[in-house]
């Protein structure tokens, strides 16, 4: 059981750093992936998680209607009733008026709890393109 954990626990890290092993940086401060796909547009989540929101907030704040990826709205300017994705659990979750919204210099952005809403505030260019 022990070894299982630990073994989880090690996946996700390596998960998350494989973000910046397998990107590049690019004038400007943005990433593109080494393959070379297009870098991310200003304002679009930069896709790395946080592990620790990602566990709390899937059976905390996750919808829980069946949905696909193409059900998640794109943020920034969401809007109330739709689906999105939180960029900092990557979690999906219903956008409703309880949500903490987060303003950055690249629009409104809604998160699926205050533990996601606070590390948003703390370090928003980890999890936003800016």
């Amino acid at each position: 059981m022990r070894r299982g954990v630990i073994l989880g626990v090690f996946v996700a890290v390596l998960g998350v750093g494989a973000y910046g092993v397998f990107c590049r940086a690019l004038p400007g401060g943005e990433r593109a992936m080494v393959d070379g796909a297009l870098a991310a547009e200003r304002g679009r989540a930069t896709g790395s998680f946080d592990p620790k929101m990602s566990g709390v907030c899937r059976f905390s704040c996750a919808a829980p209607q069946a949905h696909g990826e193409r059900d998640a709205m794109p943020q920034p300017g969401v809007a109330n009733g739709v689906l999105t994705q939180c960029p900092v659990s990557g979690v999906v979750f219903v956008v409703d008026e309880q949500r903490p919204r987060i303003t950055l210099v690249t629009g409104d952005y809604v998160v699926c709890c205050d533990g996601c809403a606070g590390r948003l505030r703390k370090n928003p260019g980890r999890f936003i393109h800016l």
